[in-house]
C-alpha cells in the first residue's frame, strides 16, 4: 500500500473515534512528519472527506466519508469477522468450512476456506445461495429462529416457492426435526456431491442479545469419519469457533 494512502486511512480511522483533532494533535497520535501530514490532510480536504474549521483550525470528517462504507453489508461486515477462526478450523481438521447467513429466504456462503482445504472435492464461491430446508447451515439458523421469525420465514417461503409448501405432517416433522437441532446445539445433513456423497455439520453463531446470526459449517466425505466420530471431534471445534465469532460482533449490531 503507498505511504500516502496508508496515512490517509490512519487519519480517516483516528477522525472516526474523534469529533476532531489539529494537526498537532495528529503528529503526535500518528507519529507523521508535520511535512507529510499537511500533504495528506490537504488531499483529503480536496477530495471532500475532511474538512478545517476556520474558528478553530482543527479538522473533521465530511459526511463524504459515509460513501466508502456504502455497500458493505453486514453479512460482509461477519464475513471479515469469521474468516481467521474459519481457517484455523481447517488448520486443525484439515476438512472445508464455511460461514453462512441468511439473506431473505436464502441462505448466502459469506466465507469459506474452499481453497485452503487439502480435503475440499467440490468449491463454492463466496455469494453462492443455498436453499434453506435441505442444508445443515439451513436447518442450524431455521432452529434457532424465535418461533415467530421462523413461521414467517417458512410462509414466505412458501409463498415464494409453492412446491415447498409443507402440509401438517410435513411441518410437525420439521418442528421435531428443528427442536431436536436447538436442543443437541448442531444440525446435519447428507447429500451427494459431484464427486462424493458429503454429510454438513452446523453449529450456529448466537450474539450477545441472543440473536442467530449465521452457522459455521463443515462438509467431510462420509465414507471418510463416520458420523458419531464426526460429532464427537468436529462439533466442539465448530462450537468454539463460532462462540470466538460471537464474542466479536458488536453489541446491538445488526
Amino acid at each position: 500500500m503507498p505511504l500516502s494512502l496508508a496515512r490517509g486511512l490512519e487519519i480517516l480511522a483516528l477522525l472516526n473515534k474523534r469529533e476532531s483533532a489539529s494537526v498537532a494533535d495528529l503528529c503526535e497520535a500518528l507519529k507523521i512528519p508535520r511535512a507529510s501530514l499537511y500533504r495528506v490532510l490537504d488531499a483529503l480536504v480536496v477530495e471532500g472527506y475532511l474538512y478545517q474549521h476556520r474558528s478553530d483550525h482543527r479538522y473533521r470528517l465530511t459526511l463524504q466519508v459515509l460513501t466508502l462504507s456504502e455497500g458493505f453489508s453486514d453479512g460482509q461486515h461477519l464475513a471479515g469477522v469469521a474468516r481467521p477462526f474459519l481457517a484455523l478450523v481447517t488448520q486443525k481438521l484439515q476438512w472445508p468450512v464455511s460461514f453462512g447467513t441468511l439473506s431473505g429466504l436464502d441462505l448466502v456462503v459469506r466465507e469459506n476456506t474452499d481453497d485452503e482445504s487439502p480435503l475440499a472435492t467440490d468449491s463454492f464461491k463466496i455469494g453462492y445461495r443455498m436453499p434453506l430446508l435441505t442444508t445443515a447451515t439451513g436447518l442450524c439458523i431455521l432452529a434457532h429462529l424465535d418461533s415467530a421469525s421462523r413461521d414467517a420465514v417458512l410462509a414466505a417461503l412458501a409463498e415464494r416457492e409453492p412446491k415447498s409448501a409443507l402440509n401438517s405432517r410435513e411441518r410437525a416433522a420439521l418442528d421435531l426435526g428443528l427442536r431436536e437441532v436447538r436442543r443437541r446445539g448442531y444440525a446435519t445433513y447428507d447429500r451427494r456431491r459431484q464427486r462424493t456423497e458429503a454429510t454438513s455439520i452446523a453449529v450456529p453463531v448466537i450474539d450477545a442479545g441472543d440473536d442467530v446470526r449465521g452457522a459455521v459449517t463443515l462438509r467431510f466425505a462420509k465414507a471418510a469419519v463416520r458420523q458419531a466420530e464426526a460429532v464427537a471431534t468436529f462439533v466442539p471445534v465448530l462450537a468454539e469457533a463460532a462462540a470466538r465469532i460471537a464474542a466479536r460482533i458488536p453489541k446491538g449490531g445488526h
